[in-house]
This record gives C-alpha cells, structure tokens and sequence, in this order.
C-alpha cells in the first residue's frame, strides 16, 4: 500500500461507498444501538489480520467512558491477538508517545473511543504530532464515539439505528457516510461511477425506511419493479462479521472490492429479481443465494 491510497477492508459497504483513505482520520459514529463500536472492532480486526499488509492496531479508551472496563472486555474478547486496547486518561497519550520509534515501518492504526469531544482533540493532537515524526511508516487513526463529533474527517461512517433494526451491518447510514478520498488513483472511473448511482439510490431508500418494511410486500420499494433492486442492494451491503462469528454462527470474509462491484452491478442490472430482497442478507457471494 502507498501513502494517499485507500484501504480495503474486504466490507464491500465501505469499500464501494467510503473508501478509507490510508493515513487518514476516519470517523466511525452515529446512532446508538446502531453497532458503532462493533464496526470499529470489525474493522480493526480486518487492519491487523489484512491479507496484503498487516497493520499494527492499537485501541485508546478514555477512562471516563461509561463501562470502559467493560469496552475493554468485549474488545480483547472478540478482537484479534494482535492488537492491542489500552484505558488512557486523554491529556497526555503518553502510550501512543511510546510507539514512536525511529526504527519502525509498516502501517499502523489507532482507535479512539469515548463518548467526549475534548478527549479526541487530544487524540488527534498527538496523531499529528506522530505523523510529523514518522516518516517510515503510514499512521491512520479512527474516532469511534456513539451520537456525532464536529471534525475535519477524511471518511465519516455513520450508522443508523433504522438500518441495523432491519439487520444489516454494518448499517451504513449512505446519507451521512462519506469520503474525501474518490480521486485516489487505485479508484477507477467505474467505480466511482457506480458509488454514486449507489448512494443515490440508497440515499432514497433509507430515508423511506420503517421497521419491518424490508419484510413489508405493501412497501412501495418492493411493490415496484424500479424499487426491488434497491432493497435487494441494501441487503447485500450487510456481511458476517469475523468479530461476531462465534456468536452468530455466519462465517465472515474478505471480499475483494471487483467482486463486490460486479456483485452489485448484477443486482442494479436486474439479474436477480425474482430473488427477495432478505435472502440477500450476510452473503459473502451471490451464489450463496
């Protein structure tokens, strides 16, 4: 991977739609009981494990968070070995001072979860002190915090309470998601094409979205030819979580971001539209359906 190029994370939701620039500040937030803290950890779990380049992965909670012992818990219980979550108290980061060493290489990523705006100023204070120092290496960071935090971000992935009551995750709110990152060279015009006819779509769907109206036949979304290839691609955005097998039994993987374009070209084209749209849900391939 080259500085101001993207991740992929193997979650076509953020892939196709939010491409994480690497280097850069995300922002992961949005509704509570939304799964804001679990898509951090899922995608931290991705950084370190990643099939091309591993990131070294590090979670800063601030000790005023609500239950942060218990943040801490879930965490290394379902997070991959080879990160590392740490309670910090959010004035000096003096943990994150530590990691930089003059020798080190590699990409790294660093979390920071609170419910407290002041404690990720300091946060991203000290990133860009780090940045500064570190010339060998990539450093990309991620504020992780339930409700919305006011920042320059170079990707925002906001959930919605809405999308995750109708069991998709992550439950990218494609209103509020975003990326500053779609001139990036490894994106081609296809793809960027393709995200925004997506988002738009997308966009119309979910602000009509109720509980229960994927389910819903009188839904105008399902009743309508036009409608159908939209729910369908709503539920298609939802994939197994590796932080979650355990739990749910749905096996998780990392898709390459052509399989999952062509996988939604497919599903916009109308090949699929006899199938209903909540088969489509944590399918890693369309020919699991």
């Amino acid at each position: 991977m080259e500085q101001n190029e993207v991740i992929q994370t193997g979650l076509r939701a953020i892939d196709v739609l939010a491409p994480i620039p690497l280097g850069g500040d995300i922002l992961v937030s949005g509704d509570p009981k939304a799964g804001v803290r679990l898509l951090a950890q899922e995608i931290a779990q991705r950084l370190a494990n990643h099939p091309l380049t591993p990131f070294r992965v590090t979670f800063f909670i601030d000790e005023a968070l609500p239950q942060s012992d218990q943040v801490l818990l879930e965490i290394n219980e379902s997070s991959s070995k080879k990160l590392t979550a740490k309670i910090v108290q959010g004035p000096s980061f003096s943990e994150l001072l530590a990691t930089d060493q003059p020798t080190r290489k590699g990409n790294e990523a660093f979390f920071a979860v609170s419910s407290e705006p002041r404690f990720f100023e300091f946060f991203r204070h000290e990133i860009r002190s780090l940045r500064a120092r570190s010339t060998a290496h990539s450093v990309t960071s991620f504020a992780i915090i339930e409700g919305g935090l006011n920042g320059d971000f170079d990707a925002q992935l906001i959930s919605s309470r809405t999308v995750a009551e109708e069991g998709i995750y992550p439950a990218l709110d494609t209103r509020r998601t975003t990326s500053n990152r779609w001139n990036a060279s490894s994106i081609s015009e296809g793809h960027r094409q393709l995200a925004t006819r997506i988002k738009r779509g997308l966009d119309e769907t979910i602000e009509n979205l109720y509980l229960g109206a994927i389910s819903d036949d009188n839904w105008f979304f399902n009743k309508e030819a036009q409608g159908r290839p939209w729910v369908q691609l709503l539920c298609f955005l939802s994939q197994g979580y590796f932080v979650a097998e355990p739990y749910t039994g749905l096996k998780a993987a990392f898709i390459p971001l052509a399989s999952s374009i062509e996988a939604m070209e497919s599903i916009l084209n109308g090949e699929l539209a006899n199938v209903p749209a909540p088969k489509f849900r944590y399918k890693n391939d369309l020919s699991e359906l």
